[in-house]
Parts: structure tokens; sequence; C-alpha cells
């Protein structure tokens, strides 16, 4: 079978890079998880249902 020789117009049209743009992008995958929502269950007013440690590890 021959197989026909590629032009450079043919390579170049052919050629499909691979874009890292989106590797080096500063997006957080946790930042919409950690973003404070609306009505957050520890808002201070019901914060005293949490124990609290008092007991000095040192």
């Amino acid at each position: 079978m021959h197989q026909k020789r590629m032009s450079i117009d043919d390579i170049n049209a052919s050629f499909n890079p691979i874009s890292l743009d989106h590797i080096f992008e500063d997006v957080d995958p946790l930042s919409e998880w950690l973003q404070e929502k609306e009505n957050p269950l520890l808002d201070g007013e019901n914060a005293d249902v949490l124990p609290v440690d008092t007991s000095d590890d040192e």
C-alpha cells in the first residue's frame, strides 16, 4: 500500500495542540465548598451545643 506524503499545510492543518492553560489556573476546587453558605449551621447562635475542651495537653 502506497502512502501519500503529507505536505506542510496538511501537517499544520491536522496538528491539534493540547492546551495546558487550564492546568496552571489558580482555581481552587474546594473553594465552592468552603464558601460560607446562607444560614450556616454554626452561625454563633447555636455554637453552645459544641463541647468545649478545657483540658491542657501541654
